[in-house]
């Protein structure tokens, strides 16, 4: 009678054990090869952000050429009906450059939810100090004379706005280029501005940099989106 018991028993647990082992598939249900957990119908490609001068680096209009520009964003965000500027379509911090030979390395939401993106947004500026938050260089034309000018300010906090006009996002990645223009330096009252060894500055508490702040906030726009 105790063997007959004894080998119920056993019966018993080696069926249980063997449903545990093929039910569901256990906790890896929903999670792809790479880890990310983007094996679910919510997923797309992911959405791509391209930075471009526009008009390109050189003459910008109004005798005006830059030779340089660097630019640091901060809380940069992706906003949209499925996409509140979470982890999935947010970074930190973001630094742009342009000069002879170099661009701004895209900006890439893999991860960004499917749904129509209506802004891009940003502050300019980091939110610590000690290097130059923004700097331009180049040549400028003032009463005939080609001078060099530097701009450069390093406590900043404006807000960047870019209307995304109804960027359309489904399973497919895309990409948005956001054009940044510097024409607006050829609004500025250069036969004003204090020469210093020969060069232009901008600096801060210079009268001239409220100018320089605004006109750069404004200056962010959709070029293409593929």
């Amino acid at each position: 009678m105790i063997s007959m018991l004894r080998a119920i028993t056993l019966c018993a647990l080696t069926g249980v054990l063997l449903a545990c082992g093929t039910s569901g598939g256990g906790g890896d249900a929903g999670v792809d090869d790479d880890g990310g957990g983007r094996g679910d119908a919510s997923a797309s490609e992911g959405l791509v952000f391209e930075f471009v001068a526009d008009p390109a680096l050189g003459d910008v209009g109004g005798g005006v050429s830059v030779d340089e520009a660097r630019i640091s964003l901060r809380d940069v965000r992706a906003i949209g009906d499925s996409a509140t500027g979470d982890y999935r379509t947010s970074k930190a911090e973001v630094d742009l450059e342009w000069s002879d030979g170099h661009t701004p390395s895209p900006l890439r939401f893999p991860l960004a939810p499917p749904g129509i993106y209506s802004t891009f947004e940003a502050r300019l500026g980091l939110p610590s100090t000690g290097s130059e938050r923004f700097e331009i260089r180049g040549e400028v034309v003032v009463g005939g004379e080609t001078r060099s000018f530097r701009i450069e300010n390093d406590v900043v906090n404006e807000q960047i706005a870019v209307p995304l006009d109804g960027l359309s996002l489904g399973d497919e990645l895309r990409t948005a280029t956001i054009a940044c223009s510097f024409a607006f330096l050829a609004t500025l009252p250069w036969d004003q501005i204090a020469l210093e060894e020969g060069e232009y500055r901008i600096e801060p508490g210079s009268p001239h940099m409220p100018a320089v702040v605004a006109g750069l906030s404004a200056a962010f726009s959709l070029a293409d989106v593929r």
